[in-house]
C-alpha cells in the first residue's frame, strides 16, 4: 500500500512538473517493490529526464533485465550512451555498450561496427570477444563464432560462458559429440 501511495504521489508530482521530487518518491516505491519494472522505467525516464545520466543506465539496464529486450529500454540506453559516447569516443566499454544494444536491435553490422572500435582501443577485453562470438552465432556463421570463443579460451581456457557459447555452437552446427564434451567441462567448472 506504501508503494502505491509513492507511486501515485511521484505521478503527481510529475504531472506538476516537479521531476527531481517525483524522482524522490519513485525512488520510494522503487524500495519497496524492487521488482516492479514499469515503475523502474518510470524512476529511469525521470532520472534520464533529470540529467542524471549514469543512474538512469542502472535503473534502464535493470529494467531491461526484468523485460528481455524492450525495445523502449533499448533505445533510451543507445541515446544515453550516444551521448556519453560524443563526449568520450574513445571509451572502449561505451562502444561495446552500444553494439550490444545494436546487436539486441538486430542491426548486426552496426553492432559489429562498434564492437570493432571497442576491440581497437581494448583488444583484451572478454566480453566484447564473447559478444562478437554470440552475434556471428546468432548470424549462423558459426565459424566467425568459433574463432571469437577460441580468442578468449587461448587466453582463459577454463572462462565458462566462453566453454559454454562455444558448446552450443557445436551443438547447432550439428557436432554433437564437441558439444557434450564443453558441456561437461562446463559442468565441472561451474556444477551451479
Amino acid at each position: 500500500l506504501a508503494a502505491e501511495a509513492n507511486i501515485q504521489i511521484a505521478d503527481l508530482m510529475k504531472l506538476l512538473k516537479n521531476e527531481p521530487r517525483s524522482a524522490d518518491y519513485y525512488k520510494m516505491a522503487l524500495d519497496l517493490k524492487p521488482n516492479d519494472s514499469l515503475l523502474r522505467m518510470k524512476y529511469a525516464r525521470t532520472l534520464d529526464k533529470l540529467g542524471q545520466y549514469d543512474d538512469a543506465v542502472v535503473q534502464y539496464n535493470a529494467a531491461l533485465a526484468n523485460s528481455k529486450g524492450d525495445m523502449e529500454v533499448l533505445y533510451a540506453l543507445e541515446r544515453i550512451y550516444l551521448k556519453k559516447l560524443a563526449q568520450t569516443p574513445s571509451d572502449a566499454e561505451l562502444n561495446a555498450n552500444i553494439g550490444a544494444i545494436k546487436q539486441a536491435q538486430g542491426d548486426f553490422e552496426s553492432a559489429l561496427s562498434y564492437y570493432g572500435k571497442a576491440e581497437q582501443i581494448n583488444p583484451t577485453n572478454v566480453n566484447t570477444r564473447l559478444n562478437v562470438g554470440t552475434l556471428f552465432q546468432q548470424k549462423r556463421d558459426y565459424l566467425k563464432a568459433l574463432k571469437s570463443y577460441d580468442s578468449v579460451l587461448t587466453l582463459y581456457p577454463d572462462n565458462v560462458q566462453a566453454n559454454l557459447y562455444k558448446a552450443q555452437a557445436y551443438s547447432e552446427m550439428g557436432n554433437k559429440k564437441g558439444a557434450l564434451e564443453l558441456y561437461k567441462k562446463v559442468l565441472s567448472l561451474d556444477p551451479a
